[in-house]
Order: C-alpha cells, then sequence, then structure tokens
C-alpha cells in the first residue's frame, strides 16, 4: 500500500524484481481533507422563531450532519461547503458529522442558544366600565424583550417600554389604538389594535310629551322601560308610551356599552279629571287623578235628567263607550266619595 497526501498523481512506471518495466501512465486523484465543521454567528429572522446558522464543510461530499434539540437528534443532509443550518428557539448541539468517505467526527462544546422570539401581540378586550366610563384592554406580546408599543389616545401619543406581559390600557370614550411595538431585535409589528369608545348618553332634551303620549328621540334600543314617580311603568318596544296619569315620568335605556341610563324626570300633569273626544261619537275617554282614598261613580244623562250609563271609574285612564242615542248634548256627572272634592258637571256634545 501507499500512503498518499491529497492531490493528483500520475503513475508513470512498475518495475518488479527481474527488472520487467511497465508503463502505467495513469492518474489518480486523492481527496483525503480531514471532516470539519465551523460556524459563523447566527442570523435571526422577524418573522420566524428559527435562526439561520451559516456553516464551513471539509471533507468529501455529502455531508451528514446530526443535530439534537431537546434530547431529539435530527439528521440534516448537505451538498455544499458553504451552507447554514436553521436552528430551533432554546439550546441545540451539533453531535457529529459524517462525510462522503463515511469519516464521522464528533463535535464536542457545540453548544448553540438561540434565544430569539418570534414577536407576536394579542389584545383582550373587556367590558365597558359603566362607573368609571372607561374599557379595558390586555396587550399579550413576546418578543426578544424589552419591547417598545407605540400609540395614541385621541390626539395624544404614548410611548411605553416593557419587560413583562400583560399590560392593562384603559380606554377612555374617544379613539384609542395601538399603532406598533418594537423588539429588542428591531423587528416590528404595525396595526396592533384600533378601537373608537362611544359613551352614549340621554337627558331630558330627549323625552317630550305629545298629548297623552311620552315619545323620544332615541332610536338606538330596542327595549324602552318607561319610570312613573320611580317605579317602572311600562317597558316598550318603541319609542313612546301612552300615559294616563300625572306625576314624574322618566326613560331608562341600555347604551351601545351595556350601560343603563335614564332620562331627568319630566312632570306630566293631566289635571283632576280630563275627558276627550268633545264632541265625542262612539266612545269617551275620561282621565282621573284621584286622592288617596277616593273612589267615583259617573252618570250620564241627557237634558231631561233621563239616566242613559252609569259606572265606576278608576284612577287613570278610562273609557266609555256609549249606546246608541241620538245627537245632542248630554249631562256627565262625577259623584266621588270625599266632601272635600266636588266635579262640576260635563257638557258631552254627541255627534
Amino acid at each position: 500500500s501507499l500512503d498518499l497526501d491529497s492531490g493528483a498523481y500520475r503513475l508513470l512506471t512498475i518495475k518488479d524484481s527481474s527488472n520487467c518495466i511497465k508503463m502505467l501512465d495513469s492518474t489518480l486523484l486523492i481527496h483525503t481533507e480531514p471532516v470539519s465543521l465551523t460556524y459563523d454567528t447566527m442570523t435571526y429572522y422577524c418573522n420566524s422563531n428559527f435562526a439561520s446558522l451559516p456553516i464551513h464543510l471539509k471533507g468529501k461530499s455529502s455531508w451528514v450532519i446530526q443535530l439534537e434539540h431537546d434530547g431529539v437528534i435530527t439528521n440534516v443532509v448537505k451538498s455544499n461547503k458553504e451552507d447554514s443550518l436553521h436552528i430551533q428557539s432554546g439550546i441545540s448541539r451539533i453531535v457529529s458529522i459524517q462525510d462522503g468517505n463515511n469519516c464521522i467526527v464528533q463535535i464536542k462544546d457545540s453548544i448553540l442558544l438561540n434565544s430569539f422570539k418570534q414577536l407576536s401581540a394579542n389584545v383582550f378586550t373587556g367590558m365597558f366600565d359603566c362607573n368609571t366610563n372607561q374599557k379595558a384592554i390586555d396587550l399579550h406580546a413576546a418578543g426578544n424583550m424589552p419591547l417598545l408599543v407605540y400609540g395614541h389616545s385621541g390626539a395624544q401619543q404614548f410611548t411605553g417600554t416593557y419587560v413583562q406581559f400583560p399590560q392593562q390600557y384603559l380606554l377612555s370614550p374617544g379613539t384609542f389604538a395601538i399603532d406598533s411595538i418594537v423588539d429588542a431585535k428591531l423587528c416590528r409589528l404595525q396595526n396592533i389594535y384600533s378601537a373608537q369608545v362611544i359613551n352614549d348618553t340621554i337627558d331630558v332634551s330627549d323625552l317630550f310629551q305629545d298629548k297623552f303620549t311620552l315619545k323620544t328621540s332615541q332610536l338606538s334600543t330596542q327595549r324602552y322601560y318607561w319610570y312613573l314617580n320611580d317605579v317602572l311603568y311600562r317597558e316598550t318596544a318603541g319609542p313612546y308610551v301612552d300615559i294616563d296619569r300625572s306625576g314624574l315620568y322618566d326613560l331608562g335605556i341600555y347604551n351601545t356599552n351595556n350601560c343603563f341610563l335614564k332620562t331627568k324626570k319630566l312632570k306630566v300633569d293631566l289635571g283632576k279629571m280630563l275627558l276627550f273626544p268633545n264632541p265625542a261619537d262612539d266612545k269617551l275617554t275620561v282621565m282621573m287623578q284621584f286622592d288617596p282614598g277616593e273612589s267615583v261613580q259617573y252618570f250620564l244623562a241627557d237634558l231631561t235628567g233621563k239616566k242613559i250609563l252609569s259606572g265606576s271609574l278608576q284612577n287613570g285612564k278610562n273609557l266609555i263607550l256609549l249606546p246608541e242615542m241620538p245627537k245632542g248634548v248630554y249631562i256627565l256627572q262625577l259623584m266621588t266619595n270625599l266632601n272635600n272634592v266636588n266635579y262640576p258637571p260635563q257638557r258631552i256634545l254627541k255627534n
């Protein structure tokens, strides 16, 4: 056998012990470059947790590189002397390298630390606080600390530097946005979150009386809660309610932030007694405002005093259906059980 260094050889002749000479004229290419692997500094990419490790290989192509990460060994095949390895986040090491001559070299002290973390962010929103008129949001973010957070609240810009998350922001009515986040490796996320916080309000101008109906201009709700003297009077699906008694009325609604808002109180005075329409056709409405303990009877008679109709009235709205009777003038008399109350006779014109 011959021990030859790497290089190109040309075998010219061979001579035996009898001095016989044979011309060979053959060439040999000996490739015995020692197997080795060296690497440079990792390169990080903002859109991935993997790092790129430039490597330089020696030996005969191709190479099988054993990588270990979290106790799991992976074989990576490379064909070029100048190449790179993708290193996962955390701690990895190069175990060995084998070239095309099946020469294997164990690699020592090849600990690779990829501490890079892909920049990410999420925002979780809470309920609107009806007492403070604020809405809380929690910003969850991960990346290469510290993280710089840029945003604006209304026309006011803000910046924060954080190493721990989540971070909470309290949003007041108006515009709010987290515009971007930049980490220590200058990776950037943009347009993280934006919101328009609305604080609906209602006031007494949104409640008005139209004859025997209360109305509101609020149309941004599906349910209307009407109160009379601080007690729930009626609940309606439309922005109006019929009224049949005097008192202090107000309206409550749930706004877009699910806060229950009420108007100021509106005083409605229908008087002690009110009747309509007059002239009447086939029915007569009588609105009554009783005193405590009061009861009232009614009597309808013609001008000769002949009784046509009678009955009891209740506190509030009463509907009296008129029987078939000639057109003309009739007298409605109300009788109360209270000595200090007197109702004058009412002239009713029948159409």
